[in-house]
């Protein structure tokens, strides 16, 4: 299977395509938006507000590629993709996906749409989105979302942790805070940060126990205690330029797909 990776310049084309009205299935966002809208488009939206994994599966190939832009999530085959979005579902209730515009050709598709729910403490949230796809037929080969991650974590107050840190964890200084969400299988936080102190404010946003631990360049932390459904901690390091590893050490959570390489920039 070919790669598919699509530059922001190539969604702002797409989206142009959209706006010139070279399609008849494009749409603007309308009350009535998904009427018109490619039923491709409005049945993936569909699956993911009904909360059944199984009906989000069977618009993918059977080899499709599912992949979540911000949080560096990559999963393959029906199999991953079920477990992915059950645990989104897990880990968010009252999911609602709603359209706003959408194109489809040929061999492709893209969706702009809000992604809206709450998070295991009841805190509602909502993000515009947009998903890029593939299409092989009338499945989809390879999807890619793309949704600002930092207004999730702070819509939900992930970053609170950081303002109930520790005294030696407030003493970091001037150093950054990132937030982290923890759920099953996935650790939504960036991938690329600059060097220097940073304090990780780490929440368990799912339901089942977590930690975070992070590897590289001479260092090797994890939380002190693993955090329960629905805590947060926070973890203060020093980051020089270079790669680490952040996973989850319980059990075989890494081995599930709780497992990201952080790049650190000077």
């Amino acid at each position: 299977m070919r790669r598919f990776t699509l530059s922001l310049s190539v969604v702002v084309m797409l989206f142009g395509l959209m706006a010139s009205g070279l399609s008849t299935h494009a749409q603007d966002a309308t009350p009535d938006a998904a009427a018109s809208m490619p039923p491709l488009l409005v049945a993936w939206a569909d699956a993911w507000s009904s909360g059944d994994a199984e009906q989000v599966v069977a618009l993918y190939a059977p080899d499709a590629v599912y992949e979540e832009v911000p949080t560096n999530s990559i999963v393959h085959g029906h199999d991953e993709i079920q477990t992915f979005v059950e645990a989104t579902h897990a880990a968010f209730s009252d999911i609602q996906v709603t359209p706003r515009t959408g194109f489809q050709a040929e061999d492709w598709a893209v969706l702009e749409g809000d992604f809206a729910g709450r998070s295991a403490d009841g805190v509602p949230f909502s993000v515009p989105f947009i998903v890029i796809m593939e299409l092989d037929g009338a499945l989809i080969r390879r999807s890619s979302d793309y949704f600002d991650l930092n207004s999730v974590l702070t819509q939900i107050g992930a970053a609170t942790g950081a303002e109930e840190a520790t005294p030696a964890a407030a003493g970091a200084g001037s150093g950054d805070t990132v937030a982290v969400a923890l759920s099953e299988f996935v650790i939504k936080m960036p991938t690329e940060l600059p060097a220097g102190p940073t304090t990780f404010a780490i929440t368990n946003a799912g339901t089942v126990e977590h930690n975070f631990e992070i590897e590289g360049q001479g260092i090797e932390e994890e939380l002190s205690e693993n955090l329960a459904p629905g805590a947060s901690g926070t973890l203060s390091v020093g980051l020089a330029p270079g790669t680490y590893e952040v996973y989850c050490p319980v059990d075989d959570h890494a081995g599930h797909g709780m497992r990201l390489e952080l790049t650190v920039t000077a």
